[in-house]
C-alpha cells in the first residue's frame, strides 16, 4: 500500500492525456489507492450488485485510461476493499 505502482516506461507518457493520466495516477497512490486488475474490478461490481458504471459513481474506485488501457484504483478505506481481499484470498492472491 502507498507504493508507486506505476510500471516503468522506456518510451515514456504516449502523449498529453498519457502524462495527464500519468500525473492522476501518481497522486492517488500516494494518496493510498489501491491498484486492482480489470477481473477485480468486474467481481466488485458482481459482488455488489451494481455495474462498473454504478461503483465508479457511487464509490472510491476510479478509472483511469492510461497507454492504451484502463486501470482502475481503489482507496483503501472504501468498504469494498473487505471485498477485494476476500476475491484476493479466494484467487491465491
Amino acid at each position: 500500500p502507498g507504493q508507486d505502482v506505476t510500471p516503468p516506461s522506456t518510451s515514456g507518457p504516449r502523449g498529453p492525456a498519457d502524462r495527464a493520466a500519468t500525473n492522476m495516477i501518481d497522486t492517488m497512490v500516494k494518496g493510498g489507492a489501491l491498484e486492482i486488475s480489470e477481473d477485480e474490478a468486474k467481481a466488485l461490481a458482481e459482488a455488489s450488485g451494481m455495474t462498473q458504471a454504478e461503483l465508479l459513481e457511487k464509490t472510491t474506485l476510479q478509472a483511469v485510461p492510461h497507454n492504451g488501457k484502463m486501470r482502475f484504483f481503489l482507496h483503501p478505506s472504501d468498504p469494498l476493499t473487505g471485498k477485494l481481499g476476500l476475491y484476493r484470498k479466494l484467487k491465491g492472491k
